[in-house]
This record gives C-alpha cells, sequence and structure tokens, in this order.
C-alpha cells in the first residue's frame, strides 16, 4: 500500500474489517491500518490525508447510498485519537444517508423480533452473495 501510495495512486480502505452486522452500531470499532499505514508515509516524507466514507444499503429499494467527508490528516492525533475522529466522521456520514433517504420506522411496524429478522436478512444477503 506504501509503494501504491507513493506512486500517486490512491487506496481505499475498510478499516472496519468487516462487514458491520450489528444492528446497534452505525460503524465498528475501526483496526489501526489507516493510522499506520500514514504514520509511515510520514516517516517517509510523504503526507497523506484521509478521506472518510460511508455507504448504506437499501436492500428494499436495491440502492447503495455513498458519502464522502473532508480529507484530514490523522497523524496529528495519537492513533486512539485518530481512529476516534475517523470513526465518528464515519458515522456522522451513515447518519446523514439514513436521515435523508430512509423512512422513518415505528416500532409497531416492526415485527415481533426486529434483531432476529436484521441478523436472519444479513445472513441470507451474504448466503446468496448480494
Amino acid at each position: 500500500m506504501e509503494r501504491i501510495i507513493k506512486s500517486g495512486t490512491s487506496i481505499m480502505m475498510y478499516p472496519e474489517g468487516a462487514w458491520n452486522g450489528n444492528e446497534n452500531m452505525l460503524i465498528m470499532p475501526l483496526f489501526k491500518g489507516p493510522y499506520l499505514l500514514a504514520s509511515n508515509l510520514k516517516k517517509d516524507g510523504v503526507n497523506t490525508k484521509v478521506v472518510p466514507e460511508a455507504q448504506y444499503k437499501d436492500v428494499e429499494n436495491k440502492t447503495i447510498y455513498v458519502k464522502v467527508g473532508e480529507p484530514f490528516d490523522i497523524t496529528k492525533y495519537d492513533y486512539k485519537e485518530g481512529l476516534i475522529k475517523l470513526r465518528d466522521e464515519m458515522a456522522t456520514l451513515k447518519w446523514n444517508i439514513m436521515e435523508k433517504n430512509l423512512p422513518i420506522s415505528k416500532r409497531d411496524e416492526l415485527g415481533k423480533d426486529p434483531r432476529y429478522d436484521f441478523m436472519l436478512s444479513n445472513a441470507q444477503e451474504f448466503i446468496n452473495g448480494k
């Protein structure tokens, strides 16, 4: 990745490290990859900015929403603070997508066990490769 960035090409990283199957967290805790990569590049004199990005897949409408945030220098922070800032930015982007594009649900419109329904839907989507 360092070689690719040094050549002038951008990369995408998914710092959550997995598909988020938790209906209670907009963004899961992040791995250190973006921070470590930017720090290593900075040591070599390459100033790299991290661009937060969030996606939301609206399965019902077969639509994927993507929102991109402002680039920032994650190395201005220690790694924990930098990852918290990145996660907060990603969560805000995802929240903005949901707030703008998704209908409001009422509790009585949900099934008997919405968590089970959510997990079953995610498992089925994974199995079907969609």
